[in-house]
């Protein structure tokens, strides 16, 4: 009776090896699972940011040009002569009051 319980014995060892194993297999790729979903949302995030940031950079320096050129445009408008502005003047006074306009500075 002893050799056949230890062929039982010896029989089930293999059996709890593998399942332990599988258990074991099962756990680091669970974990391992979890750290790339991790990973896939940390990089989601900073490239969302990264967006906003540069965004915000552009959005800032667009508006910064935009002030400019709105100064400009109110600045030559006070500076241009009012005959210009008039449409149905004869093409002599525009002209004439083009050439009275100063010349860019570059």
């Amino acid at each position: 009776m002893n050799s056949a319980r230890f062929v039982t014995a010896a029989h089930s060892f293999p059996r709890t090896l593998i399942a332990l194993l599988s258990l074991v297999v099962l756990a680091v790729m669970s974990i391992v699972g979890c750290l790339i979903w991790s990973g896939y949302e940390a990089a989601i995030y900073n490239t969302e940011t990264k967006t906003r940031d540069y965004a915000a950079i552009l959005e800032a320096r667009l508006e910064a040009t935009l002030r400019r050129a709105e100064a400009d445009l109110g600045e030559l408008a006070r500076e241009i002569p009012a005959p210009v502005w008039y449409f149905q003047r004869s093409s002599l006074a525009v002209v004439q009051a083009a050439k009275s306009l100063p010349s860019p500075e570059r």
